[in-house]
């Protein structure tokens, strides 16, 4: 008997059961599918496929207690092919359970806007380093979400945005008021809420007297029991300008 071969034979052991549960799967638009490390899903019709991988993370400074600043556990990771497009029009959600499998689903800015899954538009953010890439998206819903990442992005164009976003999504356009007007640190956005939401317009006003630092703002806020907005905007400290 040659004398390496138990070796030979434990080895494969050992690595044998990775290969034997790597899969190649072909997967529909929003189907939602288990993975584990090696796996290739395909989209059904097309040439665009992914492989998921792995990555250790980094090591951890104190493991079970403090790990520190920028620490990264251990995550799947994602080695997708477009094929063709030169221009991936996919958005890759996934659930990681641990450090090897999960489950994804593969979509489209449709899909994703069809499904209001704003989720969906802050993963696809994921990938890029400025707001540059969000503008390539057609929805204002995903663009929202999407710039969710960007809070330092104030590209005149999407000054109209919040009045673009879908009505029927409880509360979507009040909070956009509000956050567009910190992030344009543009009062007018304040304006923008239906003499209904008067406690929305009054918590805009507010801030935007401490952020503008100006208090005539506060004669604008609602004078009314539900709420101290004026009360709060008065006892704002001036600051030297």
């Amino acid at each position: 008997m040659n004398p390496f071969t138990p070796f030979i034979l434990i080895f494969f052991f050992i690595v044998g059961p990775h290969d034997s549960y790597a899969k190649t799967i072909e997967i529909a638009l929003s189907e939602k599918v288990p993975f584990q490390k090696g796996d290739i899903f395909k989209l059904k019709g097309t040439d665009y496929s992914v492989e998921i991988g792995f990555s250790a993370g980094t090591e951890c400074a104190v493991p079970g207690f403090n790990c520190g600043s920028g620490y990264q556990p251990p995550h799947p990771t994602y080695d997708i092919k477009c094929g063709t497009h030169k221009l991936c029009p996919y958005i890759l959600m996934d659930y990681p359970t641990n450090g090897t499998s999960g489950s994804l689903t593969i979509e489209t800015e449709e899909s994703c806007t069809k499904n209001k899954l704003e989720y969906c538009f802050s993963t696809y953010a994921r990938q890029f380093q400025d707001d540059e890439g969000c503008m390539k998206l057609k929805s204002p819903f995903g663009k929202y979400y999407c710039l969710e990442r960007f809070p330092e992005s104030k590209r005149p164009e999407n000054k109209a945005l919040c009045e673009q976003l879908p009505a029927e999504i409880y509360a979507l356009r009040w909070n956009c008021f509000y956050e567009y007007a910190v992030r344009y640190r543009d009062a007018s956005f304040c304006d923008k809420y239906p003499a209904s939401d008067f406690s929305g317009r009054d918590r805009c006003l507010l801030k935007m007297a401490e952020l503008l630092n100006d208090q005539s703002f506060c004669k604008k806020i609602s004078a009314t029991k539900e709420h101290s907005y004026v009360e709060q905007c008065q006892q704002l400290e001036k600051k030297p300008k």
